[in-house]
């Protein structure tokens, strides 16, 4: 029923395009293809994630400079209470963070909302935890 998380799937949802079903114009994904998520936000965004792993999830693909409308069909995809305005609303929010300087969230800040389980082995290949 459920097609597992990882990052071939998450690749696919972000290249159907689903944000813009109206259009015919096709975005250029070329950029994403190093877009990667630590283990334990996909873990977390398999079934209608709550609150802080949908930020940890925005404040990483924003800081990996994917646009709008990537994060809105992923949401769409992995989100059953999906919502196009108040989606947009917390996407606005979050990039204004990231432009002041605010980086994607710790391990240690992952760790307290019980998202991380001590598993990933991601975080010193990512670019913010190597500045």
């Amino acid at each position: 029923l459920f097609k597992p998380l990882d990052r071939s799937w998450v690749m696919e949802i972000l290249n159907k395009n689903l944000y813009h079903e109206e259009e015919e114009e096709e975005m250029d994904i070329s950029n994403f293809d190093n877009f990667e998520l630590r283990d334990c936000i996909i873990e977390e965004m398999k079934v209608n994630p709550e609150h802080y792993p949908r930020l940890a999830y925005v404040l990483e693909a924003i800081y990996a400079g994917l646009p709008d409308e990537q994060i809105h069909s992923f949401f769409k995809q992995t989100c059953e209470d999906y919502n196009k305005r108040l989606t947009q609303y917390h996407i606005d929010n979050a990039r204004k963070n990231v432009n002041r300087g605010v980086k994607p969230c710790s391990c240690d800040t992952l760790k307290k909302w019980g998202i991380c389980k001590n598993q990933c082995k991601k975080s010193s290949n990512l670019p913010w935890f190597n500045s």
